[in-house]
């Protein structure tokens, strides 16, 4: 979780609720395909979303459309694969990097 820069409780808590949600989407369904907007599990989150609420002096105010909750869910997904693909480069360029210092390359 990033630290927020705000004094806002009501912000904060509707980021953990937020973080909450997306952390419970898997990025593979479990033959080990992606996740997509067609799988329950997908449309659940997209549920979640939809449903949840800031709560500003005792007034709600419901934040996300549908387009906005998928959009969000697949933004989460995409930096998820992102960042995986990042370390993965750290990897290879680590051994690449080995191999030309103990002079294998």
């Amino acid at each position: 979780m990033i630290n927020l820069k705000i004094n806002s409780e009501a912000w904060k808590d509707f980021n953990k609720r937020i973080e909450s949600i997306l952390n419970k989407v898997p990025e593979f369904d479990y033959k080990g395909n992606p996740i997509n907007d067609g799988d329950q599990v997908f449309k659940d989150a997209v549920d979640s979303l939809m449903n949840l609420s800031l709560d500003i002096n005792g007034k709600d105010k419901v934040i996300f459309t549908e387009q906005t909750a998928t959009a969000l869910i697949f933004d989460e997904l995409d930096g998820r694969r992102q960042n995986e693909d990042e370390a993965e480069a750290m990897v290879h360029w680590s051994q690449y990097n080995n191999a030309i210092t103990q002079g294998g390359i």
